[in-house]
């Protein structure tokens, strides 16, 4: 019996961040110590998503659908409640049913 490949997607939404006089012109993420994540980067594979595009805003649910395969036409469709909603196991309704 063969085994399957087995991975992790690890998506740091929402990371992005300015520089700051008291982290020495620093972003938090450039000076984060991060030892768990730089173990990942030196043992497995490492890729960069840019999931804009032009005329879309730019946002979690709208990125997340694009890296996951949705159309960009489709992707501005999706609302940001209903999916944090469904993530934490709350109940979700079509609009005007509720």
């Amino acid at each position: 019996m063969t085994s399957k490949p087995k991975g992790v997607i690890i998506i740091l939404d929402g990371l992005g961040d300015r520089p700051n006089q008291s982290l020495d012109g620093r972003t938090p993420l450039e000076a984060a110590r991060t030892p768990n994540l730089d173990r990942l980067v030196m043992h497995g594979q490492c890729g960069q998503v840019d999931t804009f595009v032009p005329g879309m805003p730019v946002g979690t649910h709208t990125g997340s659908s694009l890296y996951m395969g949705m159309a960009p036409r489709d992707a501005y469709r999706l609302a940001r409640g209903p999916i944090e909603a469904s993530g934490v196991g709350l109940p979700v309704q079509p609009a005007g049913h509720g």
